[in-house]
């Protein structure tokens, strides 16, 4: 059975992790849920079981979405369309925003894919995707330099609203939008080589303020699609990375029908019990999500990745924690249409 890890903020931005998460674990991709597509399971050996199981039989029924199984309400996902955050960009006045309007020719953006250098800054492109990445290297903070206490979060806030404002970014979209400040200690260097014992506390102070935003559509999660940012001490934005793509629906799905709550019921059955048993989880919640075919990858380098078309499928996403164990838990994706050429 095949097993993909995803990053943490694919599974914020459904809605369905318990508690909260740092904003600086999401931009990170920092995670130990594994993401298993429910079409590498293989189940038939799990059919007596599964009819069984009235402990999670229950649990879906309860927990199950309302519009699951609906043609009319489930149908009206598959006709929306956005368009990209491009076509509203103002591109002279966001460098302005960000400082860079002497560094930057504002006509990069016209560019499909690709990156731009100055002496200190970079901005990475790629239309398809719907991203945009910028970072400022001189603003990393400096313990030397930069005050120890991050900026004012009201003022904060704004700098950031405006920011997506002028980077074209539909306000109707953002599902959310918080800010966390992330914290960092130093130790003297000549106390690093004293033992635990004899050395001094570490002088801590706060490194920046990370802002992250998600999106929906109608109330509709959008997975990997975010905006996340660091808002450096003095007020300046010092990276940011939009994901933002134009939401295209898969044209696989054009003439589908809707899987009937019984059947999708069985299956999310089936599978549950191929990855727990038949045990009472600590945690199992669903949701509606619209499902991105290219997941985010990790791009350390300066690389600049591939055009790669985005189209997004309706699914329903199932987050289940089992009791009395070590791991964070599982999300699995079930269709919710069934293609004319499956019929």
């Amino acid at each position: 059975m095949k097993k993909m890890i995803l990053t943490l903020s694919l599974f914020v931005l459904a809605g369905i992790l318990p508690g909260k998460v740092a904003a600086a674990d999401l931009a990170t991709g920092s995670s130990n849920l594994s993401f298993i597509p429910i079409t590498d399971l293989f189940l038939p050996d799990q059919t007596e079981q599964s009819q069984d199981c009235a402990i999670y039989r229950d649990l879906i029924e309860k927990r199950m979405p309302s519009d699951v199984g609906n043609q009319r309400a489930l149908g009206a996902l598959l006709n929306v369309k956005t368009e990209s955050w491009l076509t509203r960009l103002k591109g002279s006045e966001a460098l302005e925003a960000l400082g860079e309007r002497g560094s930057f020719d504002g006509r990069f953006f016209e560019n499909a894919v690709g990156s731009v250098r100055s002496e200190t800054s970079l901005f990475k492109l790629n239309i398809m995707r719907g991203e945009l990445r910028y970072i400022n290297s001189s603003r990393k903070f400096n313990p030397g330099t930069d005050p120890g206490k991050a900026f004012g979060y009201e003022k904060g806030l704004q700098i950031v609203q405006n920011l997506l404002y002028l980077l074209g970014v539909p306000q109707n979209e953002i599902g959310e939008l918080e800010g966390k400040v992330l914290m960092g200690a130093a130790i003297p260097v000549e106390e690093r080589l004293q033992t635990t014992a004899t050395r001094q506390l570490a002088e801590t102070f706060e490194l920046e303020t990370t802002f992250f935003a998600t999106r929906s559509i109608n109330g509709i999660p959008v997975l990997n699609s975010y905006f996340v940012a660091g808002l450096s001490n003095r007020g300046e934005i010092s990276r940011f990375r939009l994901r933002w793509p134009a939401l295209v629906i898969d044209p696989n799905l054009q003439n589908a029908t809707v899987i009937s709550k019984g059947d999708l019921e069985d299956t999310i059955l089936a599978a549950l019990v191929e990855h727990n048993g038949c045990q009472t989880p600590e945690t199992l919640k669903m949701q509606i999500v619209y499902f991105p075919t290219v997941m985010d990858v990790q791009d350390e380098d300066a690389t600049v990745e591939e055009l790669k078309p985005i189209v997004y499928a309706p699914k329903l996403l199932v987050f289940f924690r089992p009791e009395n164990q070590e791991q964070s838990g599982e999300v699995l994706d079930f269709n919710l249409f069934r293609s004319a050429a499956e019929r």
